[in-house]
């Protein structure tokens, strides 16, 4: 394959449906701390364009960022902590040709998840 096929945009992924997840996500301690990390999703953000401008049909699961999906193919879903960004994934892995996580979730869990 030449390096300039790799770039071009000829509808290889027609017809497909990926989801990617991307960007960070806020697990709560308390009503006014988290545990976050410092993830930007902008890899994540790149790849749903790139898929959609390929041809996919894109679903994009995003934790808390100010980034903008560009493409009519993107359907973005977004959340704030690992657990609505598992319960999305879930609800759309379902006859996905693809998925690809870009995300640094949370690694902890806090106990009570803020209802203090």
């Amino acid at each position: 394959m030449c390096w300039m096929n790799f770039f071009s945009a000829n509808g290889e992924l027609q017809d497909k449906k990926i989801m990617i997840t991307a960007g960070p996500t806020y697990e709560k301690i308390d009503p006014v701390r988290f545990i976050g990390n410092y993830s930007s999703g902008k890899m994540g953000f790149a790849l749903a364009e790139e898929c959609a401008r390929r041809g996919a049909e894109v679903t994009l699961i995003a934790g808390p960022v100010q980034l903008k999906t560009q493409h009519s193919r993107i359907r973005r879903i977004d959340v704030e902590s690992a657990g609505e960004m598992s319960v999305a994934s879930k609800k759309n892995t379902f006859c996905r040709s693809r998925c690809g996580y870009s995300l640094c979730g949370s690694s902890r869990f806090p106990s009570g998840g803020g209802s203090r």
